[in-house]
């Protein structure tokens, strides 16, 4: 037994998703208000709408059950489809659905995208029986025959309201023959669907953004907590489950795509060209790509509108409803309140490292000037002074003399009984940091311990942009990491652990400086 309209409406709603009830809608038949002329056929009604006339307010009251609606009036009542009502409706108006125990309300915008839909269904379904209409096949014309004599015609006089009315009646029986065939409606794409077929408009696009960043963002936290504790077979799902938020994010940006016309080809295109652009231009040209990749992508889902009507990849986007649009707004302004801190802690590093530091009790490491003509690693002139570590053991090419700063309390309660002292300079664009760590006694395995070192040096807001490399540094194991601008090298040796941090700015010479610095470390035998 088929259901009602009520009834699919019903479980739409407890789905959360409507686009069952939409497609019932069009396709069911209800008792609607209308205005017949006196003396006229069926094809010259009207729709009888409450409201004033040519105010946006303007509606109808239709319903399965036709004593609903008699009980509001009193006139002559049609049996129509859903989608005759939505074809007869002028532009603006609305449809109140009488069910047993309320209203169900459609507001003129979404009839607007009913209506499309269903001009978008019947287009498609006119090419399709165009394209299954045979070629006629040419036949010679017969001679034709000497015409016999004509009697005189009589011309009468036209009646051009009669001209009219034909008009009217045969564009309302045309409009009645194609509302009969069955309308399939397009459902609009739900967020965690698979398909990339449809279309998605900016907001619903910037709404849908916001669960699935947060999603990715709680994920990777997790997984940090986990990869730090070496818990592999708990971190399994943990990276299914981010592969599946970034499966539905890329699958997000094609559908906008697709809302402007355009291709999910463009953007595995694009995709691909920044992994050529790694093997071919180096780290400096996929981060630059990136960034114009990220840029792109902000345009397309805030700023470029979709077609208006349907287009190549499916018929036009419905109405944006408040959740939809509260959603949207929440994500635009956690988005730059989030880059806002960023910038902010950014520049609060960089005062904390330029500012004068007062001088502490103890060995602060040695100051002495660089042999001249000493090179990095990256072949950049090193600075003019080396530092040497405390304890005599380590050197490095500091471009300025290093401050000691005072370790946060956070950290030294995170570090337990590990002591650590650590240096500073800011020049300039770079931060410049060495931190010197004593384990009180040589770890059994030094790899476990660089470990947890690298994920509380990353924390949550840096992502390392290439593998870490594994050194054996005169004898003792050690590890570089690179995570977007900044470089990080860390040894054990013994007890002791050393870790040079240097944060620059995407330009070439900042970077280059930094791995100058980095690769000045040397170890005093």
């Amino acid at each position: 037994m088929s259901q009602d309209f009520e009834q699919v409406l019903s479980a739409a709603q407890a789905d959360g998703s409507l686009n069952p009830a939409w497609e019932k809608f069009v396709n069911t038949k209800f008792s609607v208000p209308v205005i017949q002329p006196p003396g006229s056929d069926a094809s010259s009604i009207t729709l009888h709408l409450s409201g004033s006339a040519g105010a946006t307010g303007q509606s109808i009251l239709i319903s399965e059950v036709r004593e609903r609606v008699e009980r509001h009036h009193g006139g002559a009542i049609a049996t129509l489809s859903g989608a005759e009502v939505v074809r007869m409706l002028h532009a603006d108006a609305g449809i109140l659905v009488a069910l047993s125990d309320r209203t169900f309300d459609i507001a003129g915008d979404r009839v607007a995208w009913i209506r499309k839909s269903i001009d978008a269904t019947l287009a498609k379904a006119a090419q399709a029986r165009a394209a299954a209409v045979p070629a006629p096949v040419s036949v010679p014309a017969p001679i034709p025959a000497p015409a016999a004599p004509r009697a005189p015609v009589a011309l009468e006089k036209t009646d051009p309201a009669a001209a009219q009315r034909r008009v009217r009646e045969a564009e309302s029986m045309r409009v009645h023959a194609e509302s009969a065939e069955s309308v399939h409606m397009d459902p609009e794409p739900s967020l965690f669907a698979l398909s990339m077929q449809g279309r998605v408009g900016r907001m619903r696009a910037l709404a849908c953004s916001l669960p699935l960043f947060v999603a990715l963002g709680a994920l990777f936290a997790v997984g940090l907590r986990l990869s730090a504790q070496f818990q592999w077979v708990a971190l399994t799902p943990v990276v299914a489950a981010g592969l599946m938020v970034l499966y539905w994010m890329m699958r997000l940006m094609v559908l906008r795509l697709h809302d402007v016309n355009l291709s999910g080809a463009w953007l595995a295109g694009v995709v691909l060209l920044i992994f050529i652009g790694g093997f071919v231009g180096g780290e400096h040209l996929v981060e630059l790509m990136w960034t114009m990749f990220w840029l792109g992508t902000t345009i397309v889902c805030c700023l470029i509108p979709g077609t208006d009507g349907a287009n190549a990849h499916g018929p036009a986007t419905g109405p944006n409803s408040t959740l939809v649009k509260v959603g949207a707004w929440l994500f635009i302004l956690t988005y730059l309140v989030s880059q806002g801190t960023k910038s902010t802690l950014r520049d609060e590093a960089g005062r904390a490292h330029s500012a004068p530091q007062p001088e502490r009790a103890g060995d602060a490491g040695t100051w002495q000037a660089a042999p001249a003509g000493s090179a990095g690693k990256a072949g950049a002139p090193l600075a003019g002074q080396f530092w040497t570590s405390p304890d005599g053991a380590m050197t490095i090419a500091f471009p300025i003399k290093p401050d000691e700063d005072a370790v946060r309390a956070n950290v030294l309660q995170r570090m337990g009984a590990v002591r650590m002292r650590q240096f500073s300079a800011f020049a300039h664009s770079e931060n410049y940091r060495v931190q010197v760590l004593d384990l009180g006694a040589a770890p059994a395995d030094p790899e476990t311990v660089m470990l947890q070192l690298q994920a509380t040096l990353l924390g949550l807001n840096d992502v390392m942009t290439v593998p870490p490399m594994e050194l054996i540094f005169k004898g003792y194991p050690g590890r570089d990491i690179k995570a977007g601008q900044r470089l990080i090298r860390m040894l054990v040796v013994g007890s002791t652990v050393y870790i040079v941090t240097a944060d620059a700015d995407p330009a070439p010479a900042s970077m280059a400086r930094a791995g100058a610095f980095i690769g000045s470390l040397a170890l005093i035998q």
